[in-house]
């Protein structure tokens, strides 16, 4: 009895130093674990901290670039607006100045038209007047030739009959006067009376005969007269001519005129042109070289940001790797040592409670006397053993919540994994938007190709027509040019700013990177491998945590980007369309312009049509005049053929 109760002494000894072995496991254990949580919360704030500050200093650069960019964009919109405006204004004066000039010329060139126009008028009115006093002088005059000719004519018929009547009378009175002699004188006294009478008769047929001759004087008188009208109608129809080639001159003077304006004009127009080429040509040029250097910037800063994306990638791909193998071996000797701590317990209590069992058997079959103190023994280790098994079911317990971490781990890779497969689609995306930029400055260089091309071709025809409203067309077109590359410029320096903010970003990542990789560094020297297990699973929350906050403010900076871009895209429409009611306010003052200019030509060709029909008319009345000439000297020379 003694020895079983010193047995039973013994085993509830055993038992309570087994007890006391399992509650200081338990201590260590526990102890262990909140010095590691400890740790590992220190750790956590450590990190928090520092990642804190380096994504303030990050946001604080970022903050300070945006704002860099921004003031930058806002300097460069004034002064495109200040250069728009300078552009807009110099244009407006140099139009105005053209006008006005165009205005003078057309002034200057109507009234010396009409000055000549209406010394010409003039000129021809008192050469009208002239001729027609003169033509009307001659009329007379002729009328009176005429009158006086006919009373010639019947002075000299009446004269004719007088001399007949007269030499008949006289034959008549000498045959009487004969025939009387005769009678009374004898034979020998006839023919002296005779040749006396024919004497006598012969003096009056001189007398009489005197008066033809007289009319054949003042014939010739007449016809001398007639002789000087008709050289005054030469010297008429001279001075018509003379007015005719006058009128000539000054119409050749107007044509002249007119060839010399439109040549200054075209020559005004050519230069105008040949100025706006050249300035059209250089301007194209320098665009050409900007674009040129954008072209190599941007090949530059692709390719910078395709490298930097690489080694990003690169890096991402090797940390996360880095920390899932360490996250893997933490964990799998984590488990390990739970694992192998558990079962040696367990072994261990085991094995304790066999040698228990088994001396208490022994003890019992030595002193079977004391079964039910035995028995009693036996439920006791029993209990023991129930206790036992249920801190080994409480281990096996923990070593599922530790396969569930190790399952959460994996999750946690899973989903770090996916962020990482999120990450390269950005990427890809990044380098698609790379490769679109690069489309669009292919496309720009085309476009810009085209406008040189379309340039050269407005050029040549303008070379070739130099018409003016061709020249404005091209001027406007290159404007037109001139804004599309300005815009195309503006953009291309947008999304360069856009590629250095994802530089800065992809920057920004790496310096984070950076740091993690030595907070992890740091982390993995100062701490054991449980420490770096746990600290490795937390770390990997946190910078799944850190890069969602990074890559949400990296979105909304990006969106912001793209919502200023949006805005500044709907200002140039603005702009654009502002530019286009002013094309269009250009182009029908223009049309008004062309359509005065062709009211004034319209009056030209009118005032040209009117001294036209005026030099018709003097041309008609010269003609009417020398036919009235011819006819007065046929009169003459018919007067001449009757008397002679």
């Amino acid at each position: 009895m003694a020895a079983m109760q010193s047995h039973l002494l013994i085993v509830e000894q055993r038992q309570a130093e087994l007890e006391s072995a399992i509650g200081k496991a338990e201590k260590r254990l526990k102890k262990s674990e909140d010095e590691l949580s400890l740790q590992l919360a220190e750790v956590e704030q450590r990190l928090c901290a520092s990642l804190d500050s380096s994504l303030g200093r990050h946001n604080e650069q970022l903050r300070t670039a945006l704002h860099g960019v921004l003031e930058l964009l806002t300097k460069e919109e004034e002064r495109r607006v200040a250069l728009e405006e300078a552009m807009e204004h110099r244009a407006a004066v140099n139009e105005r100045a053209w006008r006005a000039e165009l205005l003078a010329a057309f002034r200057a060139a109507e009234a010396s038209i009409q000055a000549s126009l209406g010394i010409a008028t003039t000129r021809a009115e008192d050469l009208s007047t002239a001729v027609d006093a003169r033509l009307a002088g001659l009329t007379l005059q002729g009328d009176t030739l005429a009158e006086e000719l006919e009373a010639l004519r019947r002075a000299a018929s009446e004269t004719d009959a007088r001399v007949a009547t007269a030499a008949e009378e006289i034959a008549q009175r000498t045959e009487a006067s004969t025939a009387e002699y005769e009678l009374q004188l004898g034979h020998l006294s006839v023919p002296n009376t005779a040749r006396s009478m024919l004497s006598t008769a012969r003096l009056i047929l001189a007398g009489h005969l005197s008066v033809p001759n007289t009319a054949r004087s003042m014939l010739s008188t007449a016809r001398l007269i007639l002789a000087g009208h008709l050289s005054v109608l030469n010297t008429a129809r001279s001075m018509l001519s003379t007015a005719r080639l006058i009128l000539a001159g000054h119409l050749s003077v107007l044509n002249t005129a007119r060839s010399m304006l439109s040549t200054a004009r075209s020559y005004a127009v050519v230069r105008r042109a040949n100025e706006e080429l050249s300035a059209a040509q250089a301007h194209a040029q320098r665009e050409h070289a900007a674009l040129a250097i954008a072209h190599s910037s941007l090949c530059t800063a692709h390719e910078a940001a395709l490298a930097q994306l690489a080694h990003a990638a690169a890096a991402a791909a090797e940390r996360l790797s880095q920390s899932e193998h360490d996250t893997t071996e933490a964990l799998a000797r984590a488990l390990e040592d739970a694992q192998h701590d558990a079962s040696e317990a367990r072994a261990q209590a085991r094995l304790e409670a066999s040698e228990a069992l088994a001396r208490a058997q022994q003890q019992v079959a030595s002193c079977s006397d004391e079964t039910a103190d035995a028995t009693a023994a036996t439920a006791a280790i029993m209990e023991q053993l129930i206790l036992v098994e249920r801190r080994a079911a409480q281990a096996e317990v923990r070593e599922h919540e530790l396969a569930s971490e190790l399952e959460a781990l994996g999750d946690l890779r899973e989903i770090a994994e996916r962020r990482a497969a999120h990450a390269e689609v950005r990427e890809r995306e990044l380098a698609s938007e790379l490769e679109a930029l690069g489309d669009l400055r292919e496309i720009a260089e085309r476009r810009a190709a085209h406008a040189e091309v379309r340039e050269r071709e407005l050029a040549s025809e303008l070379e070739a027509l130099g018409d003016l409203r061709e020249m404005r067309r091209l001027a406007s077109q290159i404007e037109a040019a001139e804004e599309i590359s300005s815009m195309e410029i503006l953009r291309q320096e947008t999304n360069a700013q856009l590629d250095l903010l994802r530089c800065q970003l992809d920057e920004a990542e790496q310096r984070r990177a950076e740091a993690e990789r030595r907070a992890e560094q740091s982390a993995t020297q100062a701490a054991e491998a449980e420490r770096r297990a746990e600290q490795s699973s937390t770390q990997a929350a946190a910078d799944a945590r850190a890069l969602a906050r990074e890559r949400a403010r990296a979105e909304v900076a990006i969106e912001e980007m793209e919502r200023s871009v949006q805005r500044r895209d709907s200002i140039e429409q603005q702009r654009l369309a502002e530019q286009q009611r002013r094309a269009e306010q250009q182009r029908q003052a223009q049309e008004a312009a062309e359509a005065h200019k062709a009211a004034v030509e319209a009056a030209y060709a009118a005032a040209e049509a009117a001294w036209e029909d005026e030099r018709r008319e003097l041309t008609a009345q010269c003609e009417h005049a020398d036919a009235r000439a011819f006819q007065s000297e046929g009169l003459c020379h018919e007067l001449g053929r009757v008397r002679t």
